[in-house]
């Protein structure tokens, strides 16, 4: 009787002990059911956002983000100084939608950067059309044939017509511009500015190396312009020396430009100078031949009158040359 009741209670124990265990499996698996999915989906989301191309909707942002922020915003003394894609990804996100997702600040100026790639290649080739004809056609035949210049020499379709028409009617753009043929010219002063010549793989340098001067460069990045330079024997590119240059150039065609003012002012002068000169003897031969003339005349056939006039006339012509 009692080895029953020993027995009994073992497995009353063993049941309670399995019993218990498998509560413990399920408040477990309860725990994490109820976890929210977006903690578990963290990582897939943001890597299914990185990999999301960008909208129209976000290009046109990120381009009025670029337009409305100041290379050299200065700020108080109080506040931790923002770099220039600091400042246009806080506006980025200042200004968009519930609808457009996270992007990170790498990730905008690396968009930039293919945008302003493109967009001045088209303004490239719009130039060359405006300048082959540029009282004939339409604007929009121009657009269209700089679209097929593009599409021709840079293999793929231009595809930043929604940013070029934000840009285009800003004075931002323009100036950007401005200077961005004044860098070209002084890196790739020898070359032609022609369609091939910008289908060209070193003319693509120099566009990058432009372009880059506007975003942060990575490591990678960095040491592959760097082997790609050393490659073709190309001097590095320092954009101190560029604007230096520019400085220089200007201070130059200014000084030039005064020099040729000055002499053009003293070329009149000395024309107008002969000019009076040459009228003066002219005056001065008229004068002796009326003289002449008068000293010479014949008083005979004349009335007393008019021989007192000519006397006394010639009285005034001698003594005119006796006080010289």
């Amino acid at each position: 009787m009692h080895e029953i009741t020993c027995s009994s209670s073992s497995s009353q124990m063993d049941s309670q002990m399995s019993e218990g265990f498998t509560m413990l499996l399920q408040e477990g698996e309860q725990c994490y059911n109820e976890t929210p999915p977006q903690a578990r989906t963290r990582s897939t989301t943001k890597k299914s956002q990185r990999g999301r191309n960008f909208s129209v909707e976000e290009d046109i942002l990120l381009v009025k983000a670029w337009l409305n922020t100041d290379v050299d915003l200065i700020q108080g003394n109080d506040k931790k100084p923002m770099t220039f894609w600091e400042r246009i990804s806080v506006s980025y996100h200042e200004h968009k939608t519930e609808t457009i997702v996270e992007r990170s600040m790498h990730s905008l100026s690396n968009r930039w950067s293919i945008i302003q790639l493109g967009t001045n290649k088209f303004c490239e080739y719009l130039a060359q059309v405006e300048s082959k004809n540029p009282s004939g056609g339409s604007e929009h035949d121009k657009i269209y044939e700089a679209k097929a210049m593009y599409r021709q020499f840079q293999k793929i379709t231009f595809q930043f017509e929604h940013c070029w028409n934000v840009l285009r009617k800003v004075p931002k753009w323009d100036s950007h511009m401005v200077q961005m043929k004044l860098r070209r010219k002084l890196i790739r002063s020898s070359s032609p500015s022609t369609p091939e010549a910008i289908n060209s793989g070193e003319d693509n340098d120099v566009e990058n190396a432009l372009v880059d001067f506007e975003r942060p460069l990575g490591k990678k990045t960095s040491k592959e312009r760097v082997r790609k330079r050393k490659s073709k024997d190309c001097p590095t590119l320092n954009i101190m020396e560029v604007l230096s240059k520019l400085k220089e150039e200007k201070k130059r065609s200014y000084k030039e430009r005064n020099k040729q003012i000055y002499m053009a002012k003293k070329e009149i002068i000395r024309i107008e100078k002969q000019k009076l000169e040459i009228e003066q003897r002219k005056e001065e031969r008229e004068q002796r031949k009326e003289e002449w003339e008068i000293m010479m005349m014949d008083t005979s056939s004349l009335s007393p009158m008019q021989q007192e006039y000519i006397q006394s006339r010639q009285m005034e012509i001698l003594e005119k040359r006796r006080t010289k």
